[in-house]
């Protein structure tokens, strides 16, 4: 059809398409470039929403752990007492079990070594001292 058409007339038409045709691109990268900023804000404004959180979520841990040492410092905290005695209370091998099925809280002590039913009280030959379950400061 634009062969028919005088050269001047083909080449202006020729143009205007091809300017058509740039111009439909130029609006497709444009609102690619549109949806991509708006992301990219939603993303910013999100990230800001997280680190103001955490900002928060630090002054209080911080604000609660100052007054945790305060208090700490405060107390006049004496060691704990051991006891030397060589009874199951305090020897390494003992178990300790919650009994369920009772009205109120309950515990059963086996040793592992003897693998029998024990009370705190008792003592054995093969007594050892549970170190880590009197700890000093």
């Amino acid at each position: 059809m634009l062969f028919l058409l005088g050269t001047a007339e083909s080449l202006i038409i020729f143009l205007a398409l091809l300017f058509v045709a740039v111009l439909v691109v130029q609006i497709f990268f444009l609102l690619r470039v549109r949806r991509t900023l708006f992301q990219v804000n939603q993303f910013m404004k999100l990230m800001n929403l997280v680190m103001k959180e955490m900002v928060n979520t630090h002054d209080t841990t911080l604000k609660t752990a100052l007054g945790n040492q305060q208090a700490l410092q405060a107390l006049n905290r004496k060691p704990i007492r051991f006891s030397n005695k060589k009874v199951c209370q305090n020897c390494r091998h003992r178990l300790s079990y919650v009994l369920f099925g009772t009205e109120k809280l309950d515990f059963k002590y086996r040793c592992n070594v003897s693998k029998k039913d024990i009370e705190l009280s008792d003592s054995c030959e093969r007594f050892e001292t549970d170190t880590e379950a009197a700890q000093k400061d």
